[in-house]
């Protein structure tokens, strides 16, 4: 906790944070941005990818932790199903009936996203993990941002639009 969190939360201003990492072995392939037909991102392709989850609190718990990260076991476990060795697509990708001839062949893992660029992603981990976050510790912590990281340099963070 950097000192600013430590002054903030003596005197009641800010919130403490903390982040957690997940990069369990995330490679997948995806139908990304099918419209972006002047690029090769409209093509099938696949990223190693890392999801950093930054929390906040105005309290701490008994153990003056903002959230234990030892209780986001069902949150791995939901990465690891939507995204290990998974294929990604758009609702509304024109393609979706090729990739879901691929899933019944066995060929494919589908998971069917509203989105699915690296944004989309981010937001739609964000609206997950807000919800079992604010379950798991009645309301007490709130999931800051989500940032899904494709690779060493390029990312995405969606960030809380309640703010704290």
């Amino acid at each position: 906790m950097s000192v600013r969190q430590r002054q903030g939360l003596a005197h009641g201003n800010w919130p403490a944070v903390s982040t957690f990492l997940a990069a369990a072995c995330t490679r997948r392939c995806r139908s990304d941005l099918w419209r972006a037909t002047h690029s090769h991102c409209s093509l099938l392709h696949g990223y190693a990818l890392s999801f950093a989850f930054v929390f906040a609190t105005r309290e701490l718990d008994e153990h003056n932790w903002c959230f234990d990260f030892g209780g986001l076991k069902e949150v791995k476990a939901w990465l690891h199903h939507m995204f290990d060795h998974t294929t990604l697509a758009a609702a509304d990708d024109p393609h979706l009936t090729a990739f879901e001839s691929l899933q019944r062949a066995g060929l494919a893992e589908l998971r069917v996203l509203p989105a699915v660029g690296c944004e989309a992603v981010a937001r739609y981990a964000f609206d997950h993990v807000s919800d079992y976050v604010v379950k798991k510790t009645s309301a007490r912590v709130w999931l800051e941002s989500v940032e899904v990281r494709e690779h060493s340099g390029n990312s995405a963070i969606y960030c809380n639009p309640a703010g704290a």
